[in-house]
């Protein structure tokens, strides 16, 4: 059954990234969309481009207000989108791309993000 789940009612511990970006971390989803997963793997080799692309201080703490801002270059500037944290979920999972680590969310954010 899919339907649409917050973040903190997928993990009882959600982290924004569990310890730091790496291409590790990165697992396709339902759909094996292996060539989004790719390009968010070489992402997380030049850090200057993820800090651009992901700003800092996004986490679930107790500032957390349930939105991310994410940027990217699109036409030759850089755009802000900002989403909620509301994932479409299957068998408790999200159905997408997602973290190694179930309590680790920046991947299907910033999927979300880059869908938008």
């Amino acid at each position: 059954m899919i339907y649409f789940a917050f973040t903190q009612e997928l993990s009882k511990k959600p982290t924004f990234t569990a310890d730091g970006y790496s291409k590790l971390d990165v697992i396709p989803g339902w759909l094996g969309e292996t060539s989004l997963c790719s390009a968010f793997s070489c992402l997380t080799l030049a850090p200057n481009l993820v800090a651009r692309c992901i700003p800092d201080g996004q986490e679930f703490d107790n500032k957390y207000s349930g939105i991310f801002h994410f940027k990217f270059w699109r036409f030759g500037e850089w755009i802000e989108v900002i989403i909620d944290d509301r994932l479409p979920v299957c068998s408790g999972q999200p159905m997408f791309s997602r973290g190694k680590d179930s309590n680790e969310f920046w991947i299907p954010l910033f999927e979300k993000a880059y869908a938008k």
